[in-house]
C-alpha cells in the first residue's frame, strides 16, 4: 500500500512536468449514502449519472465522489440490493465547484421499486472559498440581455466604462481572463476579450470575482469561464430569430419621435446536437448565429443630418467654387468663381442655413454591422473501444465581425460613392457616409483527452491542446490599403504601385500631363498659356523646359478640391464637420495567435482533492499601422525618387549647389549627397570600386554593381517612417510577414506550474495553492552596459546600431555607459558591445489560500487571500523600431514601447458569509481589499540623442468595497436575484496611457492616490422573474423578466472650458482635484415577455424584448469643463462669443446650434429604447 501511494505522489509531482496546466471546466459531485431509518452508512452503493458512464461506489463511511463532471443539469441515481432505487433529478454541476448530494435510501423487498425526487437549485455555492457567480443556460434564456460579457457585467464588483471595458473590483479592463471551453480568449497583444459565442450554445457562465485558485493565471481581477453545450442521448434542435424591422427606421426630430426606432437589428441562430446514428459513443453539437444591424451602436442622443441636395460624388449643391488666389481660405472680391446660379453674385460655398440641417434621433445611416459566430464539438466516449473511461473531445469556435466605425464629425458632409474604389471614382453607386471599416476574425480550436488513470483509484488526468488566432483590420472604405503609382524625379510614372500613397493624394497619378515652356513659341504677355506645350509623356526635346505636371483625373481623390486653388468653406465655418473627400489617413492591421498545451492530474485522496499541472503557451504577434499616409504622398511629391536609369537632371549636392544638368554616364541617384541615402565617399565625391564602376559588391561576386535597390528601399523607408509607420512582424510596407531581425514577429512564451489541495470536511473547506509563472518576453532590450534605453545609437543608415563602441570622450580612461556613442570601432574599443540583448525572463511565485466554514447547513463563512501576476499588454512592451526612430525625432510628443516592462502585481483579500434566511431565500455579503503595484504608465526619460516618453512600471493603487447579494427560489411564481456593490477604486493612474498629456507637456506625475476613472461607487442589479405555469388560459405558460441596472456616475476632473471642436490649449486646466467630478448616474430597465406554446415534442417560445424601457438618455461620457455630455462650455468664453459673431450667414443662433450639435457627440450617450419580436423553437 505504501508503494502504491508513493507511486501516486511520484506521478503527480514529477511525471506531469512535461504535461500542462488545465483549467478543467468540470465540477464534482460528492456526498454520502445512508440508510433512511438507521442513519447508518451504506457501503458499495452504485451512484450513476443517468445517460452517461460516469459514476462511483460508496466507501466505508458511505461517502462517494464523481470527478470530472462537465457543467450541466443531471439526474443522479443510487441503487443497492434490498433498497428502492433513488433518482434525484435537476442536479446542477458547475465548473470548479463541488455539488453536495446526499442519499437517504429506503429498504424495500420489491425489486424494481423506484423513488424519484427533484433537487432544488442551491441558492449559494457551499464549497466556494471566494465570491463565485454561476449563471446557467435556463437563466441566460430568461434574461433580457445576450452575450456572456453582458451577463458577466451584471455581477457584483463589475463596472463598465464608456468604451465597454469591464473592470472587476477596480482592476483595469485588461485584467480579466476569458475562457471558452478552457481556451484562453484574450488577445495577447492588448489583452482584450476576443470573439463571442452564440447564446444558444452556452451551457454555463462561471465568474470568479476577485480571488481565484492557483490553477488560474493571466489575470489579476477576475475569471469568466464559459462552458458550451455538448450532444446528449437524444437529438436536440433549437432555433431562434428576432427582428425590430416592424418599427419605423427614418430618423426624426425630437417632436416627431416614435415610441421606438428600427435599427435593422436582425438575428438568426440555431443549434443541433445528439448522438451519431449507429455510433452512439460519438456525440456532436453545433451552433450558428448570424446578426446584422443597420446601426451598429444605437444611441439615445441626437445628431445632425444634411437635408440639402448632393451631387453624385457627395458635394452639397448649394454653393459656388472659387479660386483662392491669396490663400486666405475665404472668397475675396475679384477672385474667379463659378457662377452656377447665373445671378452675377458669388454664393458662399457650403452656404448652410437652418433649413438644410436637421437635428434628429434614430438610426445613423451607413453605420452597419455584419456578424457571424459558430461553436461546435465532437465528443468521443472511448470506453466501448478501449475499455478505458476516457473521453476525447474536438471543438472549436469562429467569430467574424465587420462594421462601420461611426465618427461624429463625419456624419454631416463626409460622403462617398460606394461604387468608387482605390482605382477610380465612380458616380453610378449610392452615396454613403465615409466611416472607416473595422473587420475582426477570431478562431479557436481544441483537442482534449481526459479520463481516469488505470489501476489508480480516483485519479484523473486532463490533456488539452488549443489554438487561438485573432485578426483585425481597419481601413478607409474607398482606398483600403491605398495602392497607387508615383512620379519619379524625371517626371516619368512608376510602372508599379506602392501602398498607402493614394490615401494621402489629392490627385490620381494614373493620367498625368507634363507642361513645358516652348522656346519655339513667340512670347505672349497677355496669355502665358500660349507659351506652353503639354504632353501625356515626358518630352526630352531641347526646345522644351519643364514647368509642372498636371493630373486630370482628380475628382475621386478629393472632390472638394476639384481644381487647383479651389477651396471649400473653412472647417471652422461648419463647426469642424468633416467635408466630402476626407479620409482618415491611416490604415491598421493586427494578427495575434497562441498555441497552448496544458494538462493536470487530479486525485481524490480521502477528503483531499489534490491537483497539479503546468502550462506552456507560445504567442506570435504581428502589427502594422500607417498613422499619417498623407505625409507619404507629400514626401513623394516634394522629394520624388530618382528613376533607376535617370541621368538627365543633375542633382543638388550636400552644399546645396546645383550640379550641371547634363548626362554624365552616372545615374543621378548615385550623385546626390543631400539625399538621406548618401552614396558619397569621405571626400564628397561618388565612390567607384576598383573596377571603375560605382556601387558595392552585394552578391560577393568580385564586381561592384549599381545598388539602386538599396537607394529605393531607403527612400521608401524614409517616406513611411515619416508617415508614422509601425511594423512588428511585417516589413516596412506591411505587405510581407517578417519573422526575424528588428522587424520580426514577437513570440513571447508563457508557462506555469501549480499545485493545489482542496480539503473538504463537513465543517471546513480549505484550498491551499501555489502557482509559479514563467513569463519570457522573448525580445531584445537595450544593453544596460551601453546605457540602456537612455543611450540610443543610430547608424549611418538611419537604423538602430547592432554593435556600439566606447569613445573615451572625457579622456579619463574610465569606461562609462554614456560613452558608448559610436556605431564604428574606435581607437579605445575595437570589439564593441551588442546594443541590444535578450530581455530578462520573469519568474514569480504566487501563494493562494481560501477557506469556507459551514457553521450550519444555512450559514457559511469564507475567506480568500492570494497574490496574482499578469504580463502587461504586449502593445506596451514590443517596440516597432521604425516608429521608435520616428519618435526620437519628435521627442516627448509621442509614446514608445518598453521591452523592459515587468509583470503587474496584485494582492487581494476578501472575507464574507452566505446565509439562508429561509429555505427559499439567501443572502451573501463580502468585503474585499486589494493592492495593485507595478502598473504601467507613461514617463519621460532623459536620453541620447533626445529625451522621449515611454511606458514604464510605476502606477499603483488600492481598491476596497462591500458586495451584497440576494437570491430566491421561485416563490408564488416570482424569482429574484439582486446585488449591490459599494466600491472605492483609487490609484495614481487609470490606464497605461492616462498620463500622456503630462508626458507631452513635461509636467509632474501624480504620486498620490485619487479616484480612478472607473471609480463607480455604487452599482446594483435586480432581476425580477415572473412565470405562470399551465393554469389560466390567455397567460398560460407565459412570463416576463424585468432587469433593473443602476450605476452611480463615473469620474472626471473638472477643468476650465476649452473648445472640444477647435482645440486650443494643449491640455485641460483643472479647477478641482483629480477625478473629483462625478458624472450623472446611469439607469437601465430592460424587459423580456414571453409565451410558450407546446405542440407535441415541439416548444414554441414567442417573446417581446425591450431594452431601455424608459428610454433614458444615459450619459456615458462628459466634458471636463461642464460635466455634461452635450456642452463643453466654449460658447460662453470670449473665444466662443467671437466665433459666433463671425458665424456663417450672420446667424449666431444657427451657428450656436450647429456647434452644439458637433459637441453633443452621439457617442457620449448610451443605448436608446430598442424593441424586438422574437421566436425560439426547441425540439
Amino acid at each position: 500500500m505504501q508503494y502504491k501511494h508513493a507511486l501516486k505522489y511520484f506521478l503527480i509531482s514529477y511525471l506531469l512536468i512535461p504535461a500542462y496546466l488545465f483549467s478543467a471546466n468540470t465540477g464534482k459531485i460528492a456526498g454520502k449514502v445512508l440508510d433512511e431509518k438507521t442513519n447508518e452508512p451504506l457501503i458499495g452503493v452504485n451512484i450513476l449519472i443517468e445517460g452517461t458512464r460516469m459514476g462511483a461506489a460508496t466507501g466505508a463511511e458511505g461517502e462517494y465522489s464523481i470527478l470530472q463532471v462537465p457543467p450541466g443539469i443531471y439526474s443522479i441515481s443510487s441503487s443497492y440490493i434490498g433498497y428502492a432505487k433513488l433518482i434525484t433529478e435537476n442536479v446542477r454541476v458547475s465548473s470548479d465547484l463541488t455539488t453536495k448530494l446526499d442519499f437517504n435510501m429506503k429498504a424495500s423487498a420489491v425489486e424494481g421499486d423506484l423513488i424519484t425526487v427533484t433537487a432544488e437549485k442551491a441558492l449559494f455555492e457551499r464549497g466556494a472559498t471566494n465570491e463565485v457567480r454561476i449563471i446557467q443556460s435556463d437563466q441566460i434564456q430568461n434574461l433580457p440581455i445576450r452575450g456572456y460579457s453582458n451577463v458577466a457585467a451584471m455581477q457584483t464588483g463589475v463596472v463598465v466604462d464608456d468604451d465597454e471595458g469591464m473592470h472587476v473590483r477596480g482592476g483595469r479592463s485588461d485584467e480579466t481572463a476569458f475562457y471558452v471551453d478552457g481556451v484562453y480568449m484574450n488577445n495577447p497583444y492588448d489583452l482584450g476579450r476576443s470573439g463571442d459565442v452564440p447564446t444558444l450554445a452556452m451551457e454555463e457562465i462561471s465568474m470568479q470575482i476577485g480571488g481565484f485558485g492557483a490553477e488560474y493565471g493571466d489575470a489579476n481581477a477576475g475569471i469568466v469561464n464559459v462552458t458550451t453545450k455538448t450532444g446528449g442521448e437524444k437529438i436536440k434542435f433549437s432555433m431562434e430569430a428576432f427582428s425590430d424591422g416592424f418599427l419605423p427606421s427614418t430618423p426624426t426630430v425630437e417632436d416627431e419621435k416614435p415610441f421606438a426606432y428600427s435599427y435593422g437589428d436582425n438575428l438568426f441562430s440555431g443549434t443541433i446536437g445528439g448522438p451519431i446514428p449507429g455510433l452512439n459513443f460519438i456525440r456532436y453539437f453545433g451552433s450558428l448565429e448570424h446578426k446584422t444591424m443597420s446601426d451598429a451602436d444605437p444611441s439615445s442622443g441626437s445628431f445632425a443630418i444634411y437635408d440639402g441636395e448632393l451631387s453624385d460624388n457627395g458635394i452639397p449643391v448649394n454653393g459656388e467654387v472659387f479660386t483662392d488666389n491669396n490663400g486666405n481660405g475665404v472668397y475675396d472680391s475679384g477672385e474667379e468663381y463659378v457662377d452656377s446660379d447665373l445671378n452675377g453674385q458669388y454664393q458662399p460655398y457650403l452656404a448652410i442655413h437652418d433649413s438644410l440641417i436637421k437635428f434628429v434621433h434614430g438610426p445613423k445611416a451607413d453605420n452597419f454591422l455584419n456578424q457571424q459566430s459558430f461553436n461546435g464539438n465532437l465528443l468521443f466516449d472511448l470506453q466501448p473501444l478501449t475499455g478505458l473511461a476516457w473521453k476525447l473531445k474536438f471543438g472549436g469556435s469562429y467569430y467574424n465581425r465587420k462594421s462601420a466605425d461611426y465618427f461624429h464629425s463625419r456624419g454631416l458632409f463626409a460622403f462617398y460613392n460606394d461604387a468608387s474604389d482605390e482605382d477610380s471614382w465612380n458616380v453610378t453607386g449610392d452615396l454613403k457616409h465615409r466611416y472607416n471599416v473595422s473587420e475582426s476574425t477570431t478562431n479557436s480550436s481544441l483537442i482534449k483527452l481526459h479520463g481516469n488513470i488505470p489501476t489508480f483509484d480516483k485519479m484523473f488526468f486532463n490533456l488539452q491542446f488549443s489554438q487561438f488566432s485573432d485578426t483585425y483590420e481597419n481601413y478607409d472604405p474607398v482606398l483600403k490599403e491605398g495602392f497607387g503609382n508615383f512620379i519619379y524625379d524625371d517626371g516619368s510614372i512608376s510602372d508599379f504601385e506602392i501602398p498607402y500613397i493614394q490615401i494621402g493624394k489629392r490627385a490620381d497619378y494614373s493620367n498625368p500631363q507634363w507642361i513645358y515652356t516652348d522656346s519655339t513659341f513667340t512670347y505672349s504677355e497677355s496669355d502665358s498659356t500660349l507659351n506652353t506645350s503639354s504632353f501625356d509623356y515626358w518630352n526630352d526635346d531641347e526646345s522644351l523646359t519643364y514647368i509642372s505636371t498636371n493630373y486630370n483625373d482628380t475628382a475621386w481623390i478629393n472632390p472638394m478640391y476639384s481644381s487647383a486653388g479651389s477651396m471649400p468653406a473653412l472647417y471652422a465655418q461648419i463647426a469642424n464637420y468633416t467635408p466630402v473627400g476626407y479620409n482618415s489617413g491611416d490604415y491598421e492591421k493586427e494578427q495575434s495567435q497562441h498555441n497552448t498545451l496544458k494538462g493536470s492530474l487530479t486525485w481524490q485522496l480521502g477528503d483531499h482533492e489534490l491537483k497539479t499541472g503546468i502550462e506552456l503557451r507560445n504567442n506570435t504577434i504581428r502589427y502594422y499601422r500607417i498613422g499619417a499616409a498623407e505625409r507619404l504622398a507629400y514626401y513623394f511629391d516634394v522629394n520624388a525618387p530618382y528613376a533607376p536609369e535617370q541621368d538627365r537632371n543633375g542633382y543638388v549636392d550636400s552644399l546645396g549647389v546645383v550640379v550641371a544638368n547634363n548626362p554624365d554616364g552616372i545615374s543621378d541617384y548615385l550623385q546626390d549627397g543631400s539625399d538621406s541615402w548618401n552614396p558619397l565617399n569621405s571626400d564628397g565625391d561618388p565612390y567607384f570600386g576598383s573596377d571603375g564602376i560605382y556601387g558595392t559588391d552585394d552578391d560577393l561576386d568580385g564586381a561592384t554593381e549599381v545598388a539602386y535597390s538599396e537607394y529605393w528601399d531607403n527612400h521608401l523607408f524614409q517616406g513611411l517612417k515619416g508617415s508614422y509607420a509601425e511594423n512588428v512582424g511585417f516589413d516596412i510596407t506591411g505587405q510581407e510577414q517578417v519573422d526575424s531581425g528588428l522587424d520580426g514577429a514577437r513570440k513571447p512564451i508563457m508557462g506555469a506550474w501549480y499545485a493545489q489541495d482542496k480539503f473538504e470536511l463537513d465543517d471546513l473547506i480549505m484550498t491551499l495553492g501555489l502557482r509559479f509563472d514563467y513569463i519570457n518576453p522573448n525580445t531584445k532590450i537595450f544593453n544596460p552596459l551601453t546605457g540602456g534605453n537612455t543611450n540610443i545609437i543610430i547608424n549611418d543608415a538611419g537604423t538602430i546600431a547592432e554593435t556600439v563602441y566606447w569613445d573615451d570622450a572625457n579622456g579619463d580612461g574610465v569606461t562609462e555607459t554614456y560613452e558608448y556613442t559610436s556605431d564604428k570601432p574606435t581607437d579605445e574599443d575595437a570589439d564593441g558591445l551588442p546594443h541590444r540583448i535578450d530581455a530578462e525572463v520573469n519568474k514569480l511565485w504566487s501563494p493562494r489560500i481560501g477557506m469556507a466554514f459551514p457553521v450550519t447547513d444555512k450559514t457559511v463563512f469564507h475567506a480568500q487571500y492570494g497574490k496574482y501576476v499578469q504580463q502587461p499588454e504586449l502593445n506596451r512592451l514590443f517596440i516597432s523600431y521604425t516608429r521608435f526612430l520616428s519618435n526620437l525625432q519628435q521627442g516627448n510628443y509621442t509614446t514608445s514601447q518598453n521591452p523592459e516592462l515587468k509583470p503587474v502585481k496584485t494582492t487581494a483579500y476578501e472575507l464574507g458569509f452566505k446565509q439562508l434566511l429561509t429555505d427559499a431565500i439567501s443572502i451573501d455579503a463580502t468585503v474585499f481589499y486589494k493592492q495593485m503595484t507595478d502598473y504601467v504608465q507613461i514617463r519621460n526619460i532623459s536620453a541620447n540623442p533626445t529625451g522621449y516618453a515611454l511606458f514604464v512600471n510605476g502606477d499603483y493603487g488600492s481598491v476596497k468595497g462591500l458586495s451584497l447579494s440576494l437570491h430566491t427560489r421561485r416563490l408564488n411564481k416570482i424569482q429574484i436575484d439582486a446585488n449591490y456593490t459599494l466600491q472605492y477604486a483609487g490609484g495614481t493612474g487609470s490606464n497605461s496611457d492616462g498620463q500622456y498629456t503630462i508626458a507631452w507637456l513635461g509636467g509632474n506625475f501624480p504620486t498620490f492616490v485619487s479616484p480612478l476613472d472607473f471609480d463607480q461607487r455604487h452599482t446594483g442589479n435586480i432581476s425580477f422573474d415572473y412565470r405562470i405555469g399551465s393554469e389560466g388560459y390567455i397567460l398560460k405558460n407565459s412570463g416576463f423578466n424585468l432587469l433593473f441596472r443602476y450605476g452611480s456616475g463615473l469620474r472626471y476632473t473638472p477643468s476650465k472650458p476649452r473648445s472640444e471642436v477647435f482645440g486650443g490649449s494643449l491640455a485641460y486646466q483643472p479647477t478641482a482635484a483629480l477625478n473629483s467630478g462625478v458624472m450623472p448616474s446611469v439607469v437601465n430597465v430592460d424587459l423580456k415577455f414571453e409565451k410558450v406554446f407546446n405542440v407535441s415534442q415541439w416548444k414554441f417560445r414567442t417573446y417581446l424584448w425591450i431594452e431601455n424601457l424608459l428610454d433614458k438618455e444615459n450619459a456615458v461620457a462628459v466634458y471636463n469643463s461642464t460635466g455634461l455630455p452635450n456642452n463643453d462650455g466654449y460658447l460662453t468664453t470670449a473665444g466662443g462669443e467671437a466665433w459666433l459673431e463671425d458665424a456663417i450667414g450672420d446667424d449666431p443662433k444657427f451657428a450656436s446650434q450647429l456647434y452644439e450639435s458637433r459637441v453633443a457627440n452621439i457617442n457620449n450617450y448610451g443605448s436608446p429604447r430598442q424593441i424586438r419580436l422574437g421566436l425560439r423553437i426547441d425540439l
